[in-house]
This record gives C-alpha cells, sequence and structure tokens, in this order.
C-alpha cells in the first residue's frame, strides 16, 4: 500500500517559487500554509499555521472538477481544451501519512508538529482523532512530519557552512525528498561526503545537471533550470558568501546579473533603476560603517569571508600578511533604504535596520554579519532588550522584536 505525502508551503520567495515548482513537476501533492483567516502565511506568521489551503482544479465556466485539465460537463465526455481555474480549499488538518512542512509550521495548540503524530480512527465515522505525542491512549496508526527548513536552531539546514549551500538550502532539502521520485541534482554516488568535515564536504565534478527519468529531464530543465536553481538556493541561503565565490557550482558574476534581472523583473522597474538603488545603499553603508583596522594573516579573511582590497589581492597571491578591515556595521534604525541587503552583501557590510512585520510587529534585523557578531547579536550584547531573537550565525543574519 503506498503512502501518502503532502508538502505544506510557506511564505512565498523566489526559494519558494522554485520549490513549488519542482514538486509540481515531479507530481507532488502541494498545500500552502494559512492563518485562522485561510490566507496564505507571510514571514511574520509562517510558523504559526491554523491550517493548509489546497489546490483544486476547478471548471472556470461550471465550477465542476477539472482536475484532469478538462471539465466533462462542459466539454462533453470528450477531453479537449477546457477553461480551468485553480481553487483554494482550506483545510484544518490534513491527512497524509507523510507531511513536509518548508519553511512553516502549524500553531503550537495545532496536532500535528515535527515527529511521529499517534492517530486513532474515530469507529462511528467522525475521522481521525488526534491525541499529543505523550499520550497514552491506543491508536492504529500515525502521520510522519518533517521539516525542510533552514531559518532555525534545530531545522535540517541550520549551522550549514556556504560550501555546504545546496544540502543545506530549503530548495536542497525538498529535492531530496522528492529523490524518491528519482529527480534530484546530484546522484547521491556523486556526492563524496567526509565525516571528518562539518555537516559534510560535497564535491561538485561538473555543471548543475538534473538527474532523473529522461521524460522529466527536460520539462524540469525547461521550467526550472538546474543553474538557476543552484543561484536561488545560494542567495536565500548565504547570499553575502556566494558574492564571495564560496558557494561551488555558483559563479558569483552570474548571480549578480541574475539577482539584477529578477528583482527588476518582480519590481517591474528597469535594471537600471535597481542598480541605481543598489550604487546608492553600497554608498550610504560605506559611509555609515564603523571600522576598526588591525594586523592579522590572511587566513582571516578565509574565515570571515571579507570584501578585499586591491593591497588584500595581492597578498591573497603572495601569502604575505595583510591589514584587514574589521567592519562593526552600520546603524540605519528605521531608516528605509532601497536595496539594503542587496548592497550589503555585495559590500560585505552588516547592517541593523528596523522594519515591521505584516502584523504590525517591529523587529530589528542583522544582515551580512560575521559569525562573531551574529553571536553578539544573538547573547543582546548589541542590541539590549530585544524578544524572541533568532538567526544563524554561519548564515550571517540574526533578528529580535522590539515588542
Amino acid at each position: 500500500m503506498s503512502k501518502s505525502r503532502l508538502f505544506v508551503l510557506g511564505a512565498s520567495d523566489p526559494e519558494m517559487v522554485a520549490i513549488e515548482t519542482i514538486l509540481r513537476v515531479c507530481g507532488e501533492k502541494i498545500s500552502f500554509a494559512c492563518d485562522e483567516n485561510h490566507k496564505r502565511v507571510h514571514p511574520g506568521n509562517a510558523y504559526k499555521a491554523a491550517g493548509v489551503l489546497t489546490p483544486r482544479c476547478v471548471c472556470a465556466i461550471c465550477g465542476a472538477d477539472a482536475s484532469t485539465g478538462w471539465c466533462q460537463y462542459c466539454n462533453g465526455n470528450e477531453p479537449g481544451p477546457s477553461p480551468v481555474r485553480e481553487n483554494l480549499d482550506y483545510i484544518q488538518i490534513p491527512t497524509e501519512d507523510k507531511i513536509v512542512l518548508v519553511e512553516c509550521r502549524f500553531d503550537d495548540r495545532h496536532p500535528l508538529q515535527p515527529g511521529r503524530v499517534p492517530v486513532y480512527t474515530d469507529p462511528q465515522g467522525g475521522g481521525p482523532v488526534y491525541f499529543p505525542s505523550n499520550g497514552t491512549e491506543e491508536y492504529y496508526g500515525d502521520q510522519v512530519v518533517s521539516v525542510a527548513d533552514h531559518h532555525r536552531e534545530g531545522d535540517p539546514g541550520y549551522g550549514w557552512r556556504p560550501e555546504n549551500f545546496w544540502l543545506a538550502s530549503s530548495l536542497g532539502q525538498v529535492a531530496k525528498h522528492a529523490f524518491a521520485c528519482e529527480v534530484s541534482f546530484l546522484s547521491h554516488e556523486q556526492w563524496e561526503i567526509e565525516e571528518s568535515y562539518p555537516n559534510g564536504s560535497p564535491l561538485l565534478p561538473h555543471e548543475p545537471t538534473w538527474f532523473g527519468p529522461a521524460n522529466l529531464r527536460g520539462i524540469l530543465e525547461e521550467a526550472l533550470p538546474a543553474a538557476t536553481a543552484f543561484m536561488v538556493a545560494a542567495a536565500d541561503h548565504c547570499l553575502e558568501t556566494a558574492y564571495r565565490g564560496r558557494c561551488p557550482g555558483v559563479d558569483p558574476e552570474a548571480l549578480m546579473r541574475w539577482r539584477i534581472e529578477t528583482r527588476a523583473a518582480f519590481q517591474k522597474r528597469p535594471v537600471e533603476a535597481v542598480l541605481a538603488d543598489i550604487e546608492a545603499a553600497r554608498k550610504r553603508l560605506r559611509e555609515s560603517v564603523k571600522c576598526e583596522v588591525h594586523p592579522s594573516h590572511i587566513e582571516a579573511w578565509a574565515e570571515d569571508g571579507r570584501n578585499l582590497t586591491p593591497e588584500e589581492e595581492r597578498a591573497v597571491k603572495t601569502g604575505l600578511p595583510v591589514r584587514l578591515r574589521v567592519f562593526e556595521y552600520a546603524a540605519f534604525g528605521d531608516e528605509t533604504i532601497p536595496e539594503l541587503p542587496e548592497a550589503a552583501a555585495r559590500e560585505g557590510i552588516p547592517f541593523t535596520a528596523k522594519v515591521k512585520d505584516r502584523d504590525g510587529r517591529e523587529k530589528v534585523v542583522l544582515q551580512a554579519a560575521s559569525p562573531d557578531l551574529v553571536k553578539r547579536f544573538l547573547a543582546g550584547k548589541v542590541i539590549p532588550g530585544l524578544r524572541d531573537t533568532y538567526g544563524d550565525p554561519a548564515r550571517g543574519f540574526a533578528g529580535g522584536y522590539t515588542t
């Protein structure tokens, strides 16, 4: 008996769009995490979902089921072109055997939490009854709830270095889950994992390529080119270090071009206008950052991933000691600076800024930071008094709420 599987997707962003593309091509079932008002979650409430919205194809004329791509009523009984739209049906508790939560969680009161969830089938026909994981009641089955995420401590991709960006990214994790469909970037034999290296050391022997059945490779490459998927994953997991060339298989120049083109298309603005905003933000960063200089060696740069001056680049080739810049951070308060995160990633200069979630809560974010600065932020030494702090030193980001 085959097991059913459902991928529950969190807030929409470029990586989540790529994840949805992969899953649809692979024929996987998807839903979107939603709040109590049946609206898709956003970053501020993605970890407090109340249920899911499940896509269902219906006839745009009569509303009948059109999951086959046509309506038997409006088209007669013969398949053919028919106007089809996708409805979203609200479901509070999905019943699939395996549920993969992609960058989202259900509210603490919801029965489906990561782990094995006991299920007792109601003999009166009322549907499944869910017990807490520590319940002692007898049950006849269970659901397995797993996570594909890299944002919070305990997530499968949390704390992974830039060199392992693909396996650490949510996109890479979902591709690994979908490996049961024999679709993945690299077969298991083409990844060399060294136990002595933190989180493994993947080797990329060739350009990114989709692997799997021949009938899916072309479709997947057309829907989401493998090289683009690699850039999506690297940009989402560790953009600043990806620009430093530390993500195998990702060309920094190609990444920059792709980022500009996609951001301009999303904002419906000319590429030149987006570039002008980035350059203005880079100038503000350079003017605002607190910077110290101290004697060091080039090994410090390798660990910190800093942007090199021409003098430092010459030192890289000769192996001579250099004087490296040691950035503190640029503090912008609640000032809005377009394209600031992109500029910080390119400059390698960390910054703090105040932003508001969609639910109105104000938070302070830290981006493009060194591991030590992130640790100081999480310890309350950068901005004391923040609540519900989060972050990942390996990825260079952190945040915390003021209220």
